[in-house]
């Protein structure tokens, strides 16, 4: 039997992130003008949402710190995207709350 190694991705490989289709969950979680009362209703569904939540910014991540690689190295825009990558892992390494 031969082994293979896998191969780097390439941008072939890469589909480009859906958007709007993170907006809609954002705007399904964190509608300003939801209250208590409005907010999804079952916790099945606040579970789904916070899931995908958390699946969009594992894809966000590498294509911030893509953008930032191409910024100078003394950057403040670079400085700001990485501390809010580094941010944005540390809340994907935490686990859930339960409740809202």
């Amino acid at each position: 039997m031969r082994h293979r190694t896998a191969r780097p991705p390439t941008a072939e490989d890469q589909v480009p992130v859906d958007l709007e289709t993170m907006r809609e969950t954002v705007d399904r979680l964190l509608d300003p003008d939801a209250v208590p009362e409005v907010l999804p209703p079952a916790a099945d569904e606040l579970e789904t949402l916070t899931l995908q939540m958390r699946g969009h910014l594992e894809l966000l991540i590498p294509e911030v710190e893509q953008a930032a690689a191409r910024l100078s190295s003394d950057s403040i825009p670079r400085y700001c995207a990485l501390a809010c990558v580094g941010e944005a892992r540390d809340r994907l390494r935490a686990a859930p709350r339960a409740g809202r």
